[in-house]
């Protein structure tokens, strides 16, 4: 996940990751810095800074991906699946 991340920094990407109360989240964010497990980004959803555990975070996209796209291992919508 740091490498998909850090190759973003400064982009919009969207993520899913898992919130504290075991859902669910997808939130459109600009990259701003990756440090230890916890990326700093800005949410464009919320229109605020946040951090994000890196563990927690499950799938990445490209914020210009077609939602209609497979990545190469089959994940809808152009994201790519991170182990947990």
């Amino acid at each position: 996940m740091r490498n998909a991340l850090e190759k973003r920094i400064g982009r919009v990407v969207t993520i899913i990751y898992a919130d504290r109360r075991n859902g669910y989240t997808k939130r459109r964010i600009k990259v701003l810095a990756v440090e230890g497990d916890i990326a700093k980004a800005f949410c464009l959803e919320r229109m605020a800074p946040r951090t994000f555990l890196l563990p927690s975070i499950l799938a990445v996209e490209d914020g210009a991906a077609s939602r209609r796209t497979r990545s190469a291992d089959g994940v809808p919508g152009g994201y790519h699946a991170m182990g947990r």
